[in-house]
């Protein structure tokens, strides 16, 4: 696969996905830099953001976010996780997510507040006007990881979180360059119940929301995209696999007969 490039006023920056791959905590830093620039146009307020390394208790267990980013009229604030894309969903990502977006952080407001203090050299905080944020703003749950994966943002849109990724791109000067992916939360996810019959997907939709009779449609499974045929039948919709490279090509029958459903965000269609 030929890396990706972005041209900057002539300048060519090449992705290097793995400058990043095993390192964390440099890409936490980049994070640091970077991501307050991105969510100030995003927000149009002034925005701070701060390493937080707090356990926060849920009834799902406990977890650290590693970042804290609020707004500067502290209108806004967002937890926010730093991944990196080998890690494994269900033990660690999954995991960590459930816990924050499930912890109260009203109840532990003064002990958020004293750990960034003792973490972070000089925060300007005004605390009163923090505190009072935590108590009366809902917060955005964010991660943010350094290389993109479509298996993770239907996972975390159930959690309703947002999901961003920061692609590092260099030049020949080795200046580096980001390249962003943000995920915003959307509301409205649809999971269907489905089947693989012989040689085709088989469900039910409710509606005629996303499935048009007769179109060709690309739907991921695993990380790659494959290509298929919407037929709407009386009995239901049917998704036949396309092209001569296609999911019966590089999926063994037996998985595929353990696809249990079909998410349906947008436009955008996983099997899982």
């Amino acid at each position: 696969m030929k890396s990706q490039q972005i041209l900057i006023n002539k300048d060519l920056f090449s992705n290097n996905d793995s400058l990043f791959a095993t390192n964390e905590i440099s890409f936490q830093n980049v994070v640091m830099q970077q991501l307050p620039i991105y969510l100030e146009r995003d927000q149009k307020k002034i925005i701070q953001i701060y390493k937080c390394n707090h356990k926060f208790l849920s009834d799902f267990g406990n977890a650290m976010p590693d970042l804290i980013a609020f707004s500067e009229d502290y209108s806004y604030y967002s937890i926010i996780e730093v991944e990196l894309s080998h890690h494994d969903w269900e033990s660690h990502v999954s995991r960590q997510v459930k816990c924050l977006v499930n912890a109260d952080y009203s109840n532990q407001k003064e002990k958020i507040f004293q750990n960034i203090c003792n973490t972070n050299s000089n925060p300007k905080i005004e605390r009163e006007r923090f505190l009072k944020m935590l108590d009366g703003v809902d917060p955005e749950y964010m991660i943010v990881a350094e290389k993109y994966l479509h298996s993770w943002e239907a996972r975390l849109a159930d959690f309703k979180a947002r999901y961003i990724t920061m692609s590092t791109h260099i030049n020949d000067m080795n200046e580096f360059s980001y390249l962003i992916h943000d995920c915003k939360v959307i509301n409205k996810i649809d999971r269907y119940e489905i089947s693989w019959i012989n040689y085709f997907f088989k469900f039910q939709e409710i509606g005629n929301k996303y499935f048009e009779n007769g179109a060709n449609i690309s739907i991921t499974y695993k990380d790659f995209e494959y290509l298929f045929h919407v037929d709407r039948e009386v009995d239901g919709i049917y998704l036949s696999p396309l092209g001569s490279k296609n999911i019966t090509t590089e999926v063994e029958i037996s998985e595929l007969l353990e696809i249990k459903s079909i998410i349906c965000k947008d436009k955008m269609f996983e099997l899982t």
